[in-house]
């Protein structure tokens, strides 16, 4: 948590966040993240979060964002699982090449830990 203490936009957010879903689920996060990102869930109040936070304009529908911080350059990705992950699961077959493919929704919110 003290990561995000030396920026205001990123200690704004994190306050927020934890207003929003509360000191537990925060903290369930925080103990959850590895080395390099604190991963939080997304949801239509986290989305106005970010956009408030960072100054992002967020499409209506979108499925991946990669953004950072205006003042500490933090990076943060908005999707549906890892950063740079491939979006099919191990072993999951991909639909026929006629169909129309579509990537899943954004789920998660993936803070930096450090800002780069």
């Amino acid at each position: 948590m003290a990561d995000f203490i030396a920026c205001g936009r990123c200690s704004f957010f994190l306050a927020g966040y934890r207003v929003i879903h509360g000191a537990d689920e925060l903290k369930q996060a925080a103990e959850a993240s590895d080395d390099e990102w604190l991963t939080l869930s997304w949801d239509h109040e986290t989305r106005r979060l970010v956009q408030s936070s960072y100054g992002s304009r967020l499409d209506i529908e979108f499925y991946y964002y990669d953004g950072r911080c205006p003042e500490c350059q933090r990076r943060f990705v908005i999707g549906a699982g890892e950063v740079g992950a491939e979006p099919y699961a191990e072993g999951e077959e991909r639909e026929q090449e006629e169909e129309a493919w579509e990537l899943p929704e954004p789920s998660t919110l993936r803070m930096a830990l450090t800002a780069n």
